[in-house]
């Protein structure tokens, strides 16, 4: 696996939904890459998703690579625009659709 290069985000996915989230500028978890807290420093972001990887919130914490610009955030792997772009190919048995309720 190629080495990820910065600025990054953290993601997961939501134990009880299995929906993508990220971790936010709030120092929590939502469900939008534009709401994501960039990192310039891999090396801040690995230690930071060691700390907030709690196993009883979500699943699979990992870094994406971004492209940063206008404040926007894109994905810039085409598995992680999916992801981000909330596209997935199963129904999440659970998940009322709910978009605005907490993590």
């Amino acid at each position: 696996m190629a080495r990820i290069k910065p600025p990054v985000v953290i993601t997961a996915n939501r134990l009880t939904t299995g929906e993508v989230v990220f971790w936010g500028n709030e120092q929590q978890w939502v469900r939008k890459i534009s709401d994501a807290l960039p990192f310039h420093s891999i090396d801040v972001a690995s230690e930071t998703a060691k700390a907030i990887d709690d196993e009883l919130v979500v699943l699979g914490v990992y870094l994406i690579a971004i492209a940063a610009s206008d404040g926007a955030h894109q994905p810039t792997h085409y598995r992680e625009s999916i992801r981000a772009a909330a596209i997935a190919p199963y129904v999440i048995a659970g998940n009322d659709g709910v978009t605005d309720a907490p993590l």
